[in-house]
């Protein structure tokens, strides 16, 4: 039997062991920093790459919003310059205050430096939403008459002649139209004032009217004039009309000539009362004019 005395143990040292252990204490603080720099290095990295897609995102966001619609020759013609840099040159942008934005007046073909291209008293941008009328063209009324007298655009407006319709009153459709588009889109200068001078000289002015002899009919049939007003007979017929009214007590009558197409035939009224006239050449076609 083995006396217990007689077994041996191997040991390893204490050194070694603490070795090893001050080997693992120090070791351990040296990875962690490693791994917290490279941490941080991604991190950083992540944040500039964010920051760099801002910035170009906000580039192309500024170079979208800048991009303008508008040709750069029509941009050079009106503002000097084929870039547009400033404020006044914008799409949206309406430095005559004309109720147009640039690329309204480049699309009607105006002057977006001149409220009214047109210089017939009416600013473009009411011609268009308002009106309705050809912010380029003085007289929508082509007649000869039109041009002769300047009834321009203007001038059909403050009388309440319709641009559209010439010669012809506006109907209670067409201002309540106007009414409602007023109230939409406000009305701009020169419209304003230009609107507010005829009208107070209309007050005073005698007028002009026109009945249209059409279908075999005086159009209108009934007319209210004021003394000194002007009618005039227009017939649009193929066959000819004469114009006619009978002499009263206080009053000779008047007669036209026998109106061939297209001829007119006018009056001045400058007595108070009822007129009923008739075509005489077919006077089953009656009218009638009361001057006050």
């Amino acid at each position: 039997m083995t006396n217990p005395d007689d077994i041996n143990y191997t040991v390893m040292p204490n050194r070694a062991i603490k070795s090893e252990s001050a080997d693992i204490v120090v070791s351990a603080p040296v990875n962690m920093r490693k791994w917290l720099i490279i941490g941080g290095a991604i991190i950083l990295v992540v944040l500039l790459g964010i920051l760099v897609y801002f910035l170009i995102a906000r580039k192309d966001g500024d170079e979208a919003a800048n991009q303008s619609k508008l040709p750069k020759v029509w941009l050079a013609q009106h503002f000097g310059s084929e870039i547009c840099s400033e404020e006044k040159c914008k799409d949206e942008a309406d430095p005559d205050q004309d109720g147009l934005t640039n690329y309204n007046e480049f699309k009607e073909g105006t002057n977006p430096n001149n409220a009214d291209t047109d210089t017939d008293g009416l600013a473009d941008g009411d011609e268009i939403n308002v009106y309705k009328t050809d912010p380029g063209l003085k007289y929508t009324d082509r007649r000869e008459v039109a041009v002769l007298k300047d009834f321009n655009d203007a001038v059909d407006v403050a009388a309440e002649f319709d641009p559209l319709t010439p010669g012809i009153k506006m109907t209670e459709a067409r201002l309540k139209q106007i009414e409602a588009d007023t109230a939409s889109f406000g009305l701009h200068e020169p419209t304003i004032t230009t609107l507010k001078n005829l009208r107070e000289k209309n007050s005073t002015t005698p007028k002009t009217y026109t009945i249209f002899i059409q279908n075999n009919i005086f159009d209108p049939a009934a007319l209210v004039v004021t003394k000194g007003d002007t009618v005039v007979w227009l017939n649009k017929d193929a066959q000819a009309h004469q114009v006619m009214y009978f002499a009263s007590s206080n009053f000779g009558g008047f007669q036209s000539p026998q109106l061939q197409t297209n001829q007119t035939f006018s009056y001045t009224f400058e007595l108070s009362g009822v007129f009923d006239y008739e075509d005489q050449l077919n006077p089953a076609i009656k009218g009638k004019i009361e001057v006050k």
